[in-house]
C-alpha cells in the first residue's frame, strides 16, 4: 500500500499565511517550501517503490515453494507407489513361476519411477524459474512506474515554483511602480494587499497541481504493483497447470513401461501372474 503522499505537501492555508505576512519575502519561503515538499514527496515514492518491488519477489517466492512442495509431494507418492508396487510384482510370483523373471521387472519399475522423479524435479526447477522471470520484468515495470511519476512530480513542482516566482516578480514590480508614484498610503496599502492576493491565487494553482501529481503517483503505483503482483500469480498457476500434467504424464509412463516390461519378460499368457490391474489401481491413485 502506498504513503498518503499529501501528508508531506503542506497546506495553502500555510503558505497563503506566509505570503500574506510579506508578499516578496513570503513568496521566497513558500517557492522553497513547495521545493523542499515536492522533494520529500519523491523521496517517499522511491522509498514505497523499494517496499512494493520486494513485495512483489515475496509473492513470487512464495508461489515458488508452493511449486516446490507439490512436486515434492507427487515424487514421493510415485516413489513409495513404485516400491509398493515393486515388492508386490516379487510378492506375486506363483510356485514353480521364476522369480528372477519378477525381479528384472521391479528393478525395471524402480528404475521408471527414479527417471520419472528426475524429470518432474527438472520440470519444477523451469516452472520456479519461469515464475521468478515473471517477478523480474513485472518489478522492473513498477520502477519504471515510479521513476515516472517522480519526472512527472518534479516536472509539476518546477512549474509550480516557477509560477509563484514569476507572480511574486509581476507583483514586486508592481507594488514598486506604485510606491514611486504620488499614491496615498492607503491606495498603496491596496495595492500591496492585490499584489499579494495575485502570488496568493498562484500558489493555490501552483499547489493544487503539487497535490494532483502525489495523488497521481500513489495511484499509478498501486496499481501497477497490483498488476505485477497478479501478473507473478499468473504465471504460478501457468506453472503449476504444467506441473500437474507433468505429474499425470509422469504416472502414465511409468504404468505402461511397467506392463510393457512384464508381458516382454514373462509373455502375454503370464502377465496375469503379476497382477497387473491392481499395480495400474494403485497408480491411478498417485498424483
Amino acid at each position: 500500500m502506498t504513503s498518503n503522499y499529501l501528508n508531506h505537501v503542506r497546506s495553502l492555508e500555510e503558505l497563503h499565511e506566509i505570503i500574506e505576512r510579506d508578499h516578496t519575502a513570503g513568496s521566497l519561503e513558500a517557492i522553497e517550501r513547495l521545493a523542499q515538499d515536492v522533494q520529500a514527496v519523491a523521496e517517499k515514492i522511491a522509498e514505497d517503490t523499494e517496499s512494493m518491488v520486494a513485495h512483489v519477489y515475496s509473492e513470487a517466492e512464495v508461489e515458488s515453494a508452493k511449486l516446490t512442495a507439490k512436486v515434492a509431494v507427487s515424487v514421493s507418492k510415485i516413489s513409495s507407489n513404485a516400491t509398493k508396487a515393486a515388492a508386490d510384482l516379487i510378492a506375486n510370483v506363483q510356485p514353480g513361476d521364476n522369480g528372477k523373471d519378477a525381479a528384472i521387472a521391479a528393478k525395471k519399475l524402480l528404475k521408471d519411477a527414479d527417471k520419472a522423479a528426475t524429470q518432474l524435479n527438472q520440470h519444477a526447477e523451469n516452472a520456479i524459474r519461469k515464475v521468478a522471470e515473471r517477478a523480474k520484468a513485472t518489478a522492473k515495470y513498477v520502477q519504471q512506474v515510479a521513476d515516472e511519476a517522480i519526472r512527472d512530480l518534479s516536472d509539476a513542482g518546477k512549474m509550480a515554483t516557477d509560477s509563484v516566482a514569476r507572480a511574486s516578480r509581476e507583483a514586486l514590480t508592481s507594488f514598486s511602480s506604485s510606491e514611486k508614484g504620488d499614491l496615498q498610503k492607503g491606495e498603496t496599502l491596496n495595492q500591496a494587499r492585490e499584489a499579494a492576493a495575485h502570488v496568493i491565487k498562484v500558489l493555490a494553482q501552483a499547489t493544487d497541481r503539487v497535490n494532483q501529481a502525489a495523488e497521481s503517483a500513489a495511484a499509478e503505483l498501486q496499481a501497477a504493483t497490483d498488476e505485477a503482483v497478479a501478473s507473478v500469480h499468473q504465471a504460478a498457476e501457468e506453472a503449476t497447470a504444467t506441473i500437474v500434467v507433468a505429474v499425470e504424464a509422469a504416472n502414465k509412463t511409468i504404468m505402461e513401461e511397467a506392463e510393457k516390461s512384464v508381458t516382454e519378460i514373462a509373455g502375454d499368457d503370464k502377465g496375469v501372474l503379476f497382477d497387473l490391474d491392481s499395480l495400474k489401481k494403485r497408480w491411478r491413485s498417485t498424483g
